[in-house]
């Protein structure tokens, strides 16, 4: 009987994503492509997960408690800053402290931008491509503080400098995915990507680039921004110099609630 119930609940799983997928690609044109690449690209630089190719379990998908926690954490920021009527504002949801992964388990967190209706999901999985969990949030897409048109460099000689904003500072993207870097020795760590962009950079060719205490971003078109960071210049197509963002985190200035 419990098998037939766990069977049951994987086959509903499994549909509920088909028809996700197939929304995307109905309504979003060939985002359906990006989402095959992103999962391509979790492949090839983090842990063997694809989304929809593997089994899912109804009943025993799980990733550690301290990710639970912080998951609900960053679920729970991004819907106060939604809520509230500012822009270009910051807030937090704590970061992930300890690593997303080691040698035996990891979580994979995929961030993509949905046209039609407008909307960001993140996917969040375990290090076998189980769903953990589908978290929606209407009317706002993903971006980042880093690019080659000077995005970083702008918002910290505002944000940081305090001098006059000039745009563009920051770049909407179609999609992230955020995971543990265990390839580069030295650069072990939780690694942010962004889709479509080459892999020789920005951000795609830093390791160990999300070491931002979970600082957030709304920008004027109510989209929410990550920080990939670098280890040295205070900004550059990479991001924002991690301790900079730190720094600015620790003000608590320009809040968005």
């Amino acid at each position: 009987m419990n098998m037939a119930w766990n069977k049951m609940g994987t086959i509903m799983i499994a549909i509920i994503v088909m028809i996700i997928l197939a929304s995307i690609y109905f309504f979003n044109g060939g985002m359906f492509d990006n989402v095959k690449d992103i999962v391509e690209d979790i492949k090839e630089n983090a842990i063997d997960i694809s989304v929809g190719m593997n089994e899912l379990n109804a009943s025993g998908v799980a990733i550690p408690n301290e990710q639970v926690a912080e998951v609900s954490a960053l679920k729970s920021a991004i819907e106060s800053m939604l809520a509230s009527n500012k822009t270009n504002c910051f807030g937090s949801f704590g970061g992930f402290e300890r690593e997303l992964g080691n040698s035996d388990k990891s979580t994979v967190i995929n961030i993509y931008y949905n046209n039609d209706p407008q909307a960001m999901k993140i996917v969040i999985s375990n290090q076998n491509g189980q769903l953990y969990k589908i978290l929606n949030f209407p009317n706002t897409r993903p971006c980042v503080v880093a690019g080659r048109s000077n995005e970083a460099k702008n918002f910290y000689a505002h944000y940081i400098d305090g001098a006059q904003l000039v745009s563009p500072y920051s770049s909407t993207v179609q999609g992230l995915t955020i995971f543990y870097q265990k390839e580069w020795t030295s650069y072990n760590g939780n690694t942010i990507r962004v889709f479509g962009w080459p892999e020789d950079g920005p951000v795609n060719d830093e390791g160990n680039n999300l070491d931002n205490n979970g600082l957030l971003f709304k920008g004027e078109g109510n989209e929410i921004c990550f920080f990939p960071t670098n280890k040295e210049i205070d900004a550059d197509d990479d991001g924002i110099e991690s301790d900079s963002v730190k720094e600015l985190k620790k003000r608590g200035t320009n809040l968005c609630s």
